[in-house]
């Protein structure tokens, strides 16, 4: 008699957790532009044109690159913003400490003011890593596609 969790010898618990022991790559997700522009290089290592007149306005026509699926904006960026480790968790709470750390440089009455601040200037914060937001122009952080190191620091989500 073979008991009812065996099988093939072994116990279906311990083959469940073997199959569940691969080795993660990190976030597997992406989100790259494929419309209105053309790749130079791979799609997600290589370098994006956009068509888009408000890209071009910006870019000065200039390709973003992007390496492993990731946009590098900071040839553009107005500035960044830089957190202790762990401080930043990918969500909307980040920019209520985008708008703390604006309001407090700029002598601001409110976060809601330095959010308008942010908004006249043009700019939309970006998560460039797990420490650091950059400032990048609104018309090319809106209209090139990508995932950053947000949905890194919420596991791929």
């Amino acid at each position: 008699v073979v008991p009812y969790n065996v099988v093939n010898g072994a116990g279906v618990k311990d083959q469940l957790l073997s199959l569940a022991k691969v080795e993660s790559s990190g976030n597997p997700r992406t989100r790259l532009p494929r419309r209105n522009g053309q790749w130079e290089g791979k799609p997600g290592n290589g370098k994006w044109y956009s068509d888009k007149p408000q890209v071009k306005k910006i870019t000065n026509g200039e390709g973003v690159e992007f390496k492993e699926g990731r946009p590098n904006f900071t040839p553009w960026s107005d500035g960044d913003l830089v957190f202790e480790k762990g401080k930043l968790t990918g969500t909307s709470d980040d920019f209520s400490l985008v708008y703390e750390h604006i309001q407090k440089q700029y002598n601001l009455p409110s976060k809601n003011a330095a959010k308008k601040l942010l908004k006249q200037a043009g700019v939309t914060p970006h998560h460039k890593s797990d420490t650091v937001i950059e400032l990048i122009p609104t018309d090319l952080h809106r209209n090139v596609p990508h995932i950053g190191s947000a949905s890194d620091l919420r596991g791929g989500y």
